[in-house]
């Protein structure tokens, strides 16, 4: 901030350094012409041409070099909240399973899941080298882990991480449409890639999958597929996010 004010005000001072030297060489022109001195006259506005013509050319570089460097300036959207997650194969403590987290566990949330609360592995024809999902929708135990790991990520840390996910996942689906309706592959790939590291956080590990896939396949025909299965499962993780946020009492 402090560089882009002096930057500014350099272009200022040089501009009024040009109007004073164009007024004074424009003087000395004039009053060389009145003592019936022409050549000397033409010389000086020759002079003061070249002079200001300089200066121009000057000051519209600096002014387009100050204009990219304030566009690059511009803040980047705040990431994910990136906190510690569990090795996968390290043993983990039973979920806390209370009131409405409990209820919506033992309730269906959608017509395909098994009665053990997890998804069928998802396949799809002619999708070039997708692997199915497998594995449960949501894994609470991520949570209780990152919660019993001492009194900074404890239940307020947790709530405040859910309610960061589920703001940023619903911006960032929206921008994974975009740079696909844009087919702009590699914006898609940072995305998904951005996306995964929010999901291992709160133990949404099918999400987590689709989104390994959607960085893979982010150039090919199967993307379209991978996002819309990224949406579908978004909203079905969704409730049981926030059900466990609740549960939590905060």
């Amino acid at each position: 901030m402090a560089g882009t004010q002096s930057s500014r005000n350099t272009l200022i001072n040089m501009f009024l350094l040009g109007s004073l030297l164009g007024a004074l060489f424009a003087g000395a022109a004039i009053f060389l012409i009145l003592k019936r001195q022409p050549v000397w006259g033409a010389v000086t506005a020759g002079a003061g041409v070249i002079v200001l013509s300089w200066l121009a050319v000057w000051l519209a570089q600096r002014w387009e070099t100050q204009a990219s460097d304030s566009v690059a300036a511009v803040p980047q959207p705040v990431p994910l909240l990136a906190v510690p997650v569990e090795n996968a194969s390290a043993p983990r403590s039973p979920a806390r399973n209370s009131g409405a987290f409990a209820a919506l566990q033992t309730q269906p949330q959608n017509p395909v899941r098994t009665q053990s609360g997890e998804m069928p592995a998802a396949t799809h024809q002619g999708t070039g080298g997708m692997e199915p999902r497998r594995g449960p929708l949501f894994d609470p135990s991520v949570l209780e882990n990152l919660k019993s790991a001492g009194p900074a990520t404890g239940a307020p840390f947790i709530s405040r991480l859910i309610g960061l996910f589920l703001s940023d996942t619903e911006r960032i689906l929206r921008q994974m449409h975009a740079a696909l309706d844009m087919g702009d592959s590699d914006t898609l790939a940072r995305l998904a890639h951005r996306l995964k590291s929010g999901t291992a956080n709160v133990g949404a590990l099918q999400m987590m999958e689709a989104c390994k896939q959607l960085q893979t396949l982010a150039g090919s025909p199967a993307a379209r597929q991978v996002l819309e299965d990224l949406d579908r499962l978004f909203s079905n993780v969704r409730p049981l996010l926030i059900a466990y946020q609740e549960s939590l009492g905060h």
